[in-house]
């Protein structure tokens, strides 16, 4: 069977998903979402996403683990323990699934690429519904 392989530039591809983050993780900001799936493996273990949103603070809870490459813009973000961290363009983060922080985007509109992987926490280790 032939396979394909994927080439893009993130920076450019156009992002014709609208989504919003949840109305009860939004602290304050634009909630709205834009993204493109580029790809998803034949068996959906793991897909890739390019993704932007606007100036926003929210709560984010990672019921799949998720590495993130940051393209532009920037954003901060808070940890379980308090502890701020910068994330600026070309810097990377991974999320194990269960992972539970805050995030501020101020401006411009960052745009990253998620990698996603489809392991789950059962429902009972996840109360809030995750992502």
């Amino acid at each position: 069977m032939s396979k394909s392989i994927m080439l893009a530039n993130p920076a450019t591809v156009v992002l014709d998903e609208v989504g919003s983050i949840p109305a009860d993780w939004v602290i304050s900001g634009q909630p709205e979402t834009r993204s493109k799936i580029l790809v998803r493996t034949h068996d959906w273990i793991a897909h890739v996403i390019v993704w932007e949103c606007g100036a926003v603070s929210y709560k984010w809870h990672y019921n799949q683990d998720e590495a993130y490459i940051v393209l532009s813009g920037e954003g901060f973000m808070t940890d379980e323990t308090g502890v701020e961290r910068r994330f600026g363009p070309g810097d990377v983060g991974y999320f194990p699934a269960g992972t539970n922080t805050t995030w501020r985007h101020p401006g411009p509109t960052p745009r990253g690429v998620t990698l996603i992987t489809t392991r789950e926490l059962p429902s009972s280790r996840n109360p809030s519904g995750g992502r």
